[in-house]
């Protein structure tokens, strides 16, 4: 034997082995396993392993179908296929039935057969999809009529993973698996197979054998509808009227009637397998699911079918606080209303949600998919017959599946609530909370954990429905309790729950990432719809008290109550029911004047009056907005707001005290006018600072004469609706006209604060006030004739204001007479600055032009500088003025300057423009009246020059 005769041997041999090696189970896999799946080992597995074989795919043990089918009728398959090639579609016409014998397990039977799809996808190659109807008597696996479907088609690779999703909730699912088809002897290769709308169907999930309703026409009309099952029985379509009526019009009515003949637990778990797989072509105007009425029970149930699973678009929207904070996406199709209504009802959403979640919160999702296609990928590859791409697609769909479940695990696992606690406004026992919710999921509210209270204190918790931080009749009580003797109490709030709202927008113009973008980018795509998740809130009120009161509020001494107790909140997730930890909610806590209800500003007059009995409207007529607080004593025990645009009248002898903490806050003008016998008078009635008397953008100016203000606000200042007022008397935004008040031994950081309004004061005597005696921002107008005395800020403070000054006295102020800042001009004239800290101050880009005025006694008569950093200097004229006693000379810095013109001065070194003035003639000047007996009383002027005296 020749050498090349022995190497042939040895190589047929080696054929032979490797031949029979194929044959051998496992060792394809191993070898497909061994190569991997890079790109070259891809390369060599699918066209050059030769392990690769019909034997290896008949080794995954998928069912094996044999079809017989006779020439004859395989020709006429042909010339039906060639007919639908040159259409581009097999129409109606053109899906004939031929006869063919069907072979399993060694049964034969005969069947009839069609192809199968719309599409050329499923019968314009070689290897097409399949009808297969059986005899009524030998039915396959209890099917009648089952689809071999090609893997070309989608769902041939994603409708087994779907349906085993929808059979985990309990839906009616296709009955479904992998097999392998020979056609006369020839293998075909792996199929997709599912069970068609039959009755076999509903026997199998025993159910009545009634009407499956499809809609290929995809129109709202009942004529775009097909049934695939029937009874003969017109109920049906009766029932699918309601659902058009209400697609058609969407009323309340309708709504309810389609809900009413839904299985509502089923259509929501039918919305979280299509919301999972981001199936946007499943509403009613749409065939890739079908509608089964159930006569039994009267109701309608969806069957998924041919979902075409997308990647839920992560949307870029900058007013989310999260970019995954929605997956209601229907990218290509507009949702249904009803699912529209049905997801934007909180109860019904938040059910939804918890199917969801229970899909996606841990691996299990994946486990199944890996499951449902276990040794499938290995069926694809050694298919020898399939397009070669099954396997990545497979790989694509998984990766699809655990993006979709990681967005919707993210979104619903969110945490982010915010927890506001107040004073409930003129509520002394009671505290206002106000649970607001910033996450899609929204939160459920177990309980409360109550501490640091009196011991049996009985704690009521009621729902704030109307959001007024009042108990009405109609407020429903949800939880009690008492506290223990230690103090401490848990209240239970079962099922409470705050969910967002959804919000709508169609046809929205989003920015989506697109992972097929080799440069991965955003890009614009247009999504029919989205739900966007939008902030929720409830409002709740607490209120306290002991057992022998009854419950009415309870004090252990005069104008104190039970402080507000310290509240833990028992918070969960209202989709995942998680725990809410510390960090993942924010509280914020209001004192009771920090109270705002904006609805007080526009309330009816006639029903404020009917609240509060002391105020009368005049003319009495039903419609004029003039209301008036007659002479007499009348006692504010809490803050009052009057409505807007309404004017209040205070007639003279009127006398109102003002509890602690109290405020009369007008949004309108007050006109307050008394006389020198009937003076008007503002005080507090138990000794304790009230708030604020103040008026907010009136319509006309408010009049102030004769009235006598003390007592009022705190020097940290007083906030009622939303406003923060630093005066004792204020008015904001609005014209002023004050004669003959005073305005003494109030607390507040301003007694009187006006703020961007023109304002004429005159004859008024400022004294003994906590800070500042007057303090005027962005106003314009005049300040004549006043006093402004022992007050311990400044006697008259001016920001950003256009003012003049004449004849008035600013004496022993603990910080400056004048202060004048931020860009102020001011012309002050005629006027005795005495024994202040600082005489006058220019600061921050004012001006000042001071004339025929007296500086008397100051430490420091004067100072120019820049004090905020954000303006300039100061810069002061002084012309014509006494300057005697001089404690200090001027101030000024580099960004600043002084000047003086005739003036007379006592200080050793006389500036530019000053005479000299001697102690003699200072003693004079005190000596001859020109400052004495004065009595501060009548709120006159000082009665300086008009030019200074030559005393030398």
């Amino acid at each position: 034997m020749s050498k090349s005769e022995k190497i042939l041997g040895i190589s047929v041999v080696l054929i032979v082995m490797l031949a029979a090696l194929t044959f051998v189970p496992g060792l394809a896999q191993a070898s497909r396993e061994i190569l991997g799946t890079s790109s070259w080992g891809g390369a060599i597995n699918r066209h050059l392993n030769p392990f690769r074989t019909r034997h290896a795919m008949y080794q995954t043990g998928l069912p094996v179908y044999d079809l017989k089918i006779d020439t004859g009728e395989f020709r006429r398959i042909e010339s039906l296929v060639d007919e639908a090639k040159s259409r581009g579609r097999l129409t109606d016409d053109l899906k004939l039935w031929s006869k063919a014998q069907f072979i399993h397990d060694g049964t034969v039977r005969r069947v009839k057969l069609r192809v199968r799809g719309d599409g050329a996808e499923h019968w314009a190659q070689t290897r097409r999809s399949w009808r297969i109807r059986f005899p009524q008597d030998a039915p396959l696996d209890g099917q009648r009529e089952i689809n071999l479907i090609v893997t070309t088609d989608g769902k041939g690779i994603t409708e087994a993973f779907t349906n085993a999703v929808f059979r985990t909730l309990g839906l009616i699912t296709l009955r479904d698996r992998y097999c392998i088809l020979r056609i006369n002897g020839v293998p075909q290769g792996v199929y997709y197979q599912t069970e068609h709308w039959d009755a076999p169907l509903l026997v199998h999930h025993q159910r009545p054998e009634t009407t499956i309703f499809r809609n290929p026409g995809g129109g709202w009309e009942s004529g775009s509808f097909r049934e695939q099952i029937t009874d003969g029985n017109n109920v049906a379509w009766e029932a699918l009227e309601a659902l058009l009526d209400y697609e058609r019009d969407p009323t309340p009515t309708r709504l309810q009637s389609a809900l009413n003949i839904t299985d509502l637990d089923d259509y929501l778990k039918f919305l979280a397998g299509t919301t999972l797989f981001c199936a946007d072509h499943t509403s009613l105007v749409t065939d890739n699911h079908r509608l089964y009425y159930d006569t039994s029970r009267g109701l309608f149930y969806r069957i998924p079918w041919d979902l075409e699973p997308q990647r839920i678009p992560t949307i870029e929207r900058f007013d989310l606080a999260d970019w995954h904070a929605t997956f209601d996406v229907f990218a290509r199709w507009p949702m249904s209303k009803m699912q529209i209504a049905v997801l934007q009802d909180r109860t019904l959403r938040t059910k939804r949600n918890r199917i969801l979640w229970n899909l996606v919160r841990d691996d299990q999702l994946l486990r199944l998919f890996d499951q449902t296609y276990h040794n499938i990928d290995f069926a694809f590859w050694s298919d020898v017959q399939s397009r070669g791409d099954e396997e990545n697609r497979l790989t694509t769909f998984r990766n699809l599946v655990a993006h979709n479940a990681k967005l919707i695990r993210k979104s619903l696992s969110r945490n982010q609530a915010e927890w506001t606690l107040r004073d409930a406004q003129n509520e002394p026992d009671t505290t206002a909370l106000r649970l607001t919710v910033n996450s899609a999921a929204g939160v459920s509210l177990r309980g409360m954990i109550l501490t640091e209270m009196e011991p049996r204190t009985v704690i009521e918790l009621y729902k704030d429905l109307d959001e007024n931080s009042r108990i009405d009749d109609l407020e429903p009580l949800i939880a009690s309790t008492t506290a223990d003797s230690n103090g401490s109490a848990h209240l239970t709030t079962p099922d409470e729950l705050i969910l967002p709202e959804m919000t709508l927008a169609e046809d929205y113009p989003a920015y989506i990432y697109d992972p097929g973008d080799s440069e991965y980018r955003y890009r614009a795509k247009p999504l029919r719809t989205v739900l966007f998740p939008k902030t929720g809130h409830a409002n709740y009120l607490l209120r306290g008290g002991s057992e022998k009161s009854g419950h009415q509020p309870s004090r252990d001494r005069e104008g104190a109550v039970f402080p507000r107790p310290h509240i833990t909140l028992d918070l969960a997730n209202a989709a995942t029911d998680e725990t809410y930890r510390p960090n993942e909610l924010q509280i914020r806590t209001y004192h009771a004047a920090d109270s705002i209800n904006p609805l007080e500003r526009t309330r009816d007059l006639g029903e404020f009056l009917a609240e509060y009995t002391v105020f009368q409207r005049v003319p009495d007529d039903g419609t004029s907005q003039t209301i008036v607080l007659r002479p007499g004593n009348h006692k504010l025990d809490k803050t009052i707001v009057i409505p807007r645009d309404t004017t209040l009248h205070i007639e003279p002898g009127t006398r109102i005290k003002m509890s602690a903490r109290a405020s009369l806050i007008v949004f309108g003008p007050i006109l307050a006018e008394g006389t020198e016998a009937a003076p008007i008078e503002i005080v507090a009635s138990d000794g304790k600072p009230w708030g604020v008397f103040a008026s907010v953008k009136p319509n006309s100016p408010c009049v102030f004469k004769h009235v006598h203000v003390s007592g009022g606000n705190t020097v940290d200042g007083i906030t009622v609706q939303g406003i923060t007022f630093t005066g004792a008397l204020a008015v904001h935004q609005g014209d002023v006209i004050m004669d003959h008040c005073r305005i003494t031994n109030n607390s507040a950081e301003d007694g009187v604060n006006i703020k961007n309004g023109n304002v004429t004061i005159t004859n008024c005597y400022f004294a003994d006030n906590a800070s500042d005696a007057m303090d005027l921002d962005f106003v314009t107008g005049t300040v004549i004739g006043c006093h402004f005395d022992r007050n311990a800020g400044d006697a008259l403070d001016f920001s950003g204001s256009r003012a003049d000054i004449e004849h008035c006295r600013m004496e022993n102020s603990v910080d400056k007479g004048i202060s004048v800042g931020e860009q102020s001009d001011v012309s002050i004239t005629d006027c005795l600055i005495q024994n202040n800290a600082v005489g006058i101050a220019v600061k921050d880009l004012s001006n000042a032009r001071i004339e025929h005025c007296t500086f008397l006694g100051n430490h420091q008569f004067l100072a120019a500088y820049r004090k905020k950093a954000v303006f300039g200097g100061g810069q002061v004229e002084v012309r014509a003025s006494i300057l005697a006693d001089i404690g200090e000379g001027p101030s000024v810095d580099g960004w600043s300057s002084i000047t003086f013109s005739d003036c007379l001065s006592s200080m050793g070194v006389h500036p530019p423009g000053c005479s000299f003035f001697s102690k003699d003639g200072v003693d004079r000047l005190r000596s001859d009246g020109f400052v004495a007996n004065i009595d501060p009383a009548q709120s006159r002027g000082p009665g300086i020059l008009a030019q200074p005296v030559d005393l030398q």
